[in-house]
């Protein structure tokens, strides 16, 4: 995948009209890395619950619910990251 391709996906995310063309967009750009599972959310305050803000998932069910039953999203690493990072970030 070239510069240009790249720039070219970024322009279509960035001028995507709804949330589900978003998401669509994302979801055929990451398959091309090999990635097929990702979920768009909200990261909860202390009062609040996950599932809630979840907008779009698209993990397997069996993950979701080991996911919430074990309250990952509180010491999720990601997640965590992503309340300090205001911008990309490398995961290592």
């Amino acid at each position: 995948m070239n510069t240009t391709h790249i720039l070219q996906h970024a322009l279509q995310l960035a001028n995507a009209a709804t949330i589900e063309a978003l998401v669509n967009l994302y979801r055929t750009a990451i398959h091309q890395f090999g990635f097929s599972h990702f979920i768009v959310t909200g990261l909860p305050s202390q009062s609040q619950r996950f599932e809630n803000l979840v907008l779009e998932r698209f993990w397997p069910e069996d993950w979701m619910s080991h996911y919430l039953s074990r309250d990952y999203i509180r010491r999720d690493p990601v997640a965590i990251a992503s309340l300090v990072h205001s911008g990309p970030f490398t995961w290592r």
